[in-house]
């Protein structure tokens, strides 16, 4: 992380291959640091970390929401 908190970007100049490799290397660190934190916290909840709190879809969106989670559920 603090690698990535050192990059300059003024230092890249115009080269947009050398940026976009930078770059992909940031987002590859990030999703690591993610993915760890993940894990951790994981560990501490004993559950699945993504899964939120159940909230009601806002009024007009219900059926929508509905819909999605059912089409997501026969794609397996």
């Amino acid at each position: 992380m603090r690698d990535m908190q050192r990059i300059d970007p003024r230092r890249f100049g115009q080269d947009p291959l050398l940026a976009e490799r930078i770059n992909s290397q940031i987002v590859s660190g990030l999703e690591q640091i993610e993915l760890q934190l993940r894990r951790k916290l994981e560990e501490q909840q004993g559950g699945s970390v993504r899964s939120g709190a159940s909230e009601p879809a806002p009024p007009g969106y219900q059926n929508s929401v509905s819909e999605y989670f059912r089409k997501l559920s026969k794609e397996k």
